[in-house]
């Protein structure tokens, strides 16, 4: 059975002054509470239960945190971790390895005075082979009030799915360096960024210093790994550092044993309009790669529409598609485009490699159950656009 540690003597040390580990919280009335802070995410230095991190804005320079598996609040209060910010303050925390599939219940302490209640639920046991995450990306806030708007509504929807993780594929802000479009984004996004964590793939418009600070993520940030159950999940920064990131990914895909290989990232190979050939000349390096390891899933963004590709295996044929979906050699990585988390819609149409299109606000939601992965594709008005059901061992795409 795993052992999970629920505090250390590191968190001990940390308990922030006038902060008392031993209060009594039920006791509170609610005439204490105040709304602030604002931007409350979470992300995670390593994995969905290890190093998972809380983050949030706040005007004072003394905020802390108490939380629990109940309202009790029963691991104390810590001291927040501060850091200084383009605009007021940044906080973090850091929980110690946390149960799987537990309610978390947390509390900030801002001037002096705690705010209310918050919940969230963890994920599943990261051994688990029977898991769900959620994608999309293109979110792009500030482009335009509608913008903002449609991000708003498409992440409350994602907020309401059940799921242990949220995958972001990029172009999650207009700018990277304008600080109004990042508390747009958490504020609109504030019911899903607050209740699961968040992975990001760095696309054109936001990626730079900004973006990597407002993220806790593993690695270095810009392109990183984890595993969850059976499957590895790869993110790559596709806008710099494309020979250093080749001979990582390498790495990465050399020494796996895992049944699932998804790879996440900004700008995809296949798609339409003006984006068509930004990637092509990385076929020979990132997609061989893809090819050679039997990556099954490319998950990318970019174009503000859905395209779910037919089988493609250049090292059998860059005109023509494979029979089966699958990691042999002699079948095909499926590429996902989903780039339909607010951005202006771009018009979804055919090509040789394209097995379905849409244009429009949608989400995909993703299970994976041992050799079995299954996904849906949603729209804003929660109508199905796409499904199929995969096998490890290979998938015939539908007629």
């Amino acid at each position: 059975m795993k052992k999970y540690i629920f505090f250390s003597i590191s968190f001990l040390l940390i308990l922030c002054h006038g902060c008392n580990k031993n209060r009594n919280y039920s006791s509170l009335q609610p005439d204490t509470i105040v709304t602030s802070p604002t931007d409350i995410r979470l992300g995670t230095k390593h994995n969905t239960l290890r190093g998972v991190t809380l983050t949030w804005q706040s005007s004072e320079t003394d905020d802390c945190i108490r939380w629990g598996y109940t309202t009790d609040y029963e691991f104390g209060e810590f001291a927040g971790e501060r850091r200084d910010a383009y605009h007021r303050y940044l906080y973090d925390f850091t929980f110690p390895i946390l149960k799987p599939l537990s309610q978390i219940h947390y509390s900030i302490k801002s001037a002096g005075q705690w705010r209310q209640d918050k919940v969230f639920t963890t994920s599943a046991d990261t051994l688990s082979e029977n898991f769900t995450f959620i994608v999309g990306g293109d979110s792009k806030v500030g482009e335009s009030d509608d913008t903002d708007a449609r991000w708003r509504t498409i992440s409350n929807l994602i907020a309401n799915e059940q799921a242990d993780f949220f995958i972001h594929l990029g172009d999650v802000v207009r700018y990277n360096d304008y600080w109004p479009y990042w508390e747009t984004y958490f504020e609109y996004g504030r019911n899903l960024l607050e209740k699961k964590i968040t992975f990001y793939a760095w696309g054109n418009h936001e990626y730079g210093s900004l973006a990597l600070y407002n993220s806790i993520l593993p690695g270095n940030k810009k392109w990183y790994s984890f595993t969850q159950g059976n499957a590895l999940f790869i993110f790559l920064l596709s806008e710099d550092d494309f020979t250093i990131q080749y001979d990582w990914l390498v790495e990465q895909l050399k020494n796996t044993d895992k049944e699932w290989i998804i790879v996440n990232f900004h700008r995809p190979f296949f798609t339409r309009g003006s984006h068509r050939h930004e990637m092509d000349a990385y076929r020979e390096s990132w997609w061989k790669a893809f090819d050679d390891y039997g990556v099954d899933i490319v998950l990318s963004s970019h174009t503000h529409s859905y395209i779910r590709t037919y089988p493609l295996n250049l090292n059998i044929s860059s005109v023509m598609v494979c029979k089966e979906y699958g990691s042999k050699n002699n079948q095909g990585r499926l590429e996902f485009v989903s780039g339909g988390l607010g951005g202006e819609n771009s018009v979804a149409s055919e090509d040789w490699f394209t097995a379905k299109a849409y244009s429009g606000l949608h989400y995909i939601k993703f299970n994976i159950n041992g050799k079995k992965l299954h996904f849906d594709a949603f729209t804003s008005s929660n109508t199905l656009v796409d499904s199929l059901t995969m096998f490890s061992q290979g998938t015939s795409y539908p007629d």
